[in-house]
């Protein structure tokens, strides 16, 4: 009676959180949303605590900094909003602390290029090159020489990063997991055969059913609290996954020693 309830309960979380899914979708954490990347090469080591405490400074929303090359010379700032002002504030602080020539026209020059539809520099004569730099001017308000407009080598740049689905954080254990659930399974129709009728074919297809209510509870848990997600949920639903078969495979032991008890008081 106690194990229907609480499945139950487990059923009707599933319902709500199927709901909330289609209504509001889950929270996801900032690496895991849509959102806004600026990586910046420092070409020289750095520690990546005065990083963060220069963005700390910067940026008023949740940033995640990290670093992106094997050498520790490049990092980069995902934050679901990076404000122009707050990155070029950011870029004006890094030049304070390391010596160094960011700047917003850097930034903004591939852009800026790609939409004045003058991407290939290099072709270009030099009274091209004189309009396109007083038209970036009066569009953009932005001063550009000649020779920064040809630079090639990109130390700061902007990207827009879509959101990793629930699905992509999983899919990479989904077909283990089946692989797995079905040889146990197997066991269970030799091991449990004995539990009651039909036990050899039920006992398994109840095994399958038990650990979907569990890992669809699990997700709806999580959409249902606003548990950002991220790079735990994987790890969380294979621990999920093992608990609830070591569970069940307990219970069912239980019950099966039972049965060999009473056959062998009856003998």
């Amino acid at each position: 009676m106690k194990n229907k309830f609480i499945y139950c309960v487990m059923i009707i979380a599933i319902i709500v959180g199927a709901i909330m899914v289609v209504t509001k979708g889950y929270n996801y954490s900032t690496i895991y949303s849509d959102h806004k990347r600026l990586e910046v090469s420092m070409e020289q080591e750095f520690e990546l605590k005065d990083i963060k405490n220069i963005a700390n400074e910067c940026f008023s929303g949740d940033v995640v900094i990290r670093k992106t090359t094997l050498f520790n010379t490049s990092f980069a700032v995902d934050g679901k909003e990076l404000k122009e002002e707050e990155i070029e504030k950011f870029l004006n602080k890094l030049n304070e602390k390391y010596g160094k020539t960011f700047s917003l026209k850097e930034l903004r020059r591939d852009e800026v290029l790609t939409s004045m539809n003058a991407s290939d520099i290099s072709s270009m004569k030099d009274e091209e090159i004189a309009t396109l730099i007083t038209n970036i001017k009066e569009k953009y308000g932005l001063e550009y020489t000649k020779e920064e407009l040809q630079e090639t080598t990109t130390l700061v740049r902007t990207s827009n990063v879509n959101r990793i689905r629930v699905i992509d954080t999983i899919k990479g254990f989904i077909i283990p997991m089946i692989i797995t659930t079905c040889l146990v399974g197997i066991y269970y129709a030799i091991r449990f055969r004995k539990l009651y009728k039909h036990a050899w074919i039920l006992k398994p297809i109840k095994l399958g059913a038990k650990l979907v209510i569990v890992l669809g509870f699990i997700l709806a848990v999580i959409v249902i609290a606003r548990i950002p997600v991220s790079s735990y949920l994987g790890t969380l639903i294979i621990m999920a996954y093992i608990a609830a078969m070591l569970l069940d495979n307990y219970s069912s032991e239980l019950a099966l020693e039972e049965i060999k008890a009473k056959e062998n008081k009856n003998k």
